[in-house]
């Protein structure tokens, strides 16, 4: 995982991304799905990428692959529902 403040892509609240964040169905936790991300330093720079569930000591985290870096970063959940909502 690296630092969410220096990933360099953010989830786009699009109707791939809202599917994997706010699924009907019961999450699988690991369950990947495609989800849109957008580039923060260039915003035409819009990929298509798996994201994931994740729960740990910290409680549920959204993950997803930070663009063509090949990293991941893991984002609150909470925080991402609410990303999602807002926009």
């Amino acid at each position: 995982m690296i630092d969410p403040n220096t990933a360099a892509y953010r989830p786009m609240p699009t109707g791939l991304t809202k599917t994997a964040v706010f699924s009907p169905n019961p999450r699988k936790l690991g369950e990947k799905r495609k989800v849109q991300v957008k580039n923060t330093a260039y915003p035409f720079d819009e990929l298509t990428v798996s994201g994931w569930i994740t729960n740990d000591v910290w409680g549920e985290s959204f993950v997803f692959e930070d663009g063509k870096l090949g990293h991941t970063v893991s984002l609150n959940l909470a925080e991402v529902k609410d990303n999602m909502l807002r926009n």
